[in-house]
């Protein structure tokens, strides 16, 4: 089953934040291969991703899936 994340919502973030990938990574202290992977969604994700973003972020987590 592939995971219906809501990109759209990180990528208005770093919009909003002007934030480059590599900046938003580093300030969810993610990398940018956890990154990719997510946004691609090719593979599944660690919740603690998530989690990790939503806080930087401000949100649920319930905003990030579709």
């Amino acid at each position: 089953m592939k995971n219906a994340i809501n990109n759209k919502i990180i990528y208005d973030f770093m919009k909003k934040e002007n934030l480059t990938k590599t900046q938003f990574c580093k300030k969810c202290n993610i990398s940018l291969f956890t990154f990719n992977k997510l946004v691609s969604q090719q593979t599944n994700f660690s919740l603690t991703t998530i989690f990790k973003i939503a806080r930087v972020m401000n949100v649920s987590i319930k905003d990030f899936f579709e």
